[in-house]
């Protein structure tokens, strides 16, 4: 069902659509059982069971079909962040989410600056920081998103700061970031508390996703929980929408602009993981949180709508520590 007032909180992350996929593992196996994981190296070596396109999903199987601007697929931080951004921008837009609430997770967000930066006198070098980056992926990573994410995430931050303000959210700086000289981590990352997520007793990182919910719903974004998309539709080349299965059966979504796909990582997905990530396999922690939500649905979508993987293995991202947070590798 649609739900414009839900408010409860839950844990989630995102994919690019036409540009290949950076795929950053954020986790590893420790969710996952011995047996499943070498029954996904064995499925692995035979053939990738995602390889294949399901069949299109019937006109006649559609029981309602909703028109918008915009669809998002994932209600977690970067869905309701690229939600609440295309409302602001005046379109229309429609969210729909697997679980039954809006989800965020982690400890923080790191950035290149922001305004908390600014005024305790913290400016990095973004072409040092661009080689070290490029470098611990292993020169595997694509270059313009790296740019991308130097040049802009400091103006995404401070649109979000001026939005958490509002609602009594306090910011702090982490402090504890390895200084030694086995490799570097900078001073960006930013931690929140006294909002709406940590009111629910969720991780400091729910804050911006609760935040945008919120403010989302404000300006009319239409959320449908409990609606995980099955397959993008097309009309000749352009992605033009999105089927999804409810409890009522299936919807079909229609973008007039375009689709955003924010699903998560493949940390879930143990046989995506053989494939591409084996790395996130071999961890002795895991931090993969909700269990069974993450596992490649987005990835697995766009490959079918004619997108592209990046060339194996995937380049080891986020967190240098064996894709486990206090676990240094």
């Amino acid at each position: 069902m649609a739900n414009n007032q839900q408010k409860s909180g839950f844990t989630r992350r995102s994919f690019l659509k036409n540009s290949g996929i950076a795929a950053a593992a954020a986790v590893g196996a420790g969710t996952l059982g011995t047996a499943q994981i070498a029954a996904a190296q064995d499925a692995s070596a035979c053939g990738l069971s995602w390889e294949t396109p399901p069949n299109p999903i019937p006109d006649s199987e559609i029981v309602e079909t909703i028109d918008a601007d915009v669809v998002v697929v994932g209600a977690g931080c970067a869905g309701n962040a690229a939600a609440l951004s295309s409302a602001e921008n005046g379109l229309k837009v429609a969210v729909i989410e697997k679980t039954s609430h809006w989800v965020g997770r982690g400890g923080g967000i790191g950035v290149i600056t922001s305004r908390y930066m600014r005024e305790a006198g913290i400016e990095l070098n973004k072409e040092k920081i661009a080689r070290e980056w490029i470098e611990m992926c292993g020169n595997r990573a694509k270059e313009s998103l790296v740019w991308l994410f130097l040049n802009e995430s400091g103006n995404a931050m401070d649109w979000w700061i001026d939005k958490a303000d509002t609602y009594g959210v306090t910011g702090m700086l982490w402090g504890g970031y390895y200084k030694g000289e086995n490799y570097t981590e900078n001073p960006g990352y930013h931690m929140f508390f006294g909002g709406p997520a940590s009111a629910e007793g969720y991780d400091p990182g729910a804050e911006l996703s609760a935040v945008c919910y919120e403010e989302a719903i404000k300006l009319g974004v239409t959320y449908y929980f409990s609606a995980p998309a099955e397959q993008l539709v097309k009309d000749g080349d352009r992605v033009v929408g999105v089927i999804a299965q409810t409890a009522d059966g299936y919807k079909r979504f229609n973008a007039a602009k375009g689709v955003v796909l924010a699903t998560g990582d493949i940390g879930g997905n143990a046989e995506m993981c053989a494939a591409y990530a084996p790395l996130a396999l071999q961890a002795n922690e895991s931090d993969y949180t909700p269990i069974g939500v993450n596992t490649g649905d987005g990835h697995k979508m766009g490959l079918w709508a004619g997108g592209a993987f990046q060339a194996t293995p995937f380049p080891t991202m986020i967190h240098p520590q064996a894709y486990s947070w206090f676990s240094p590798g």
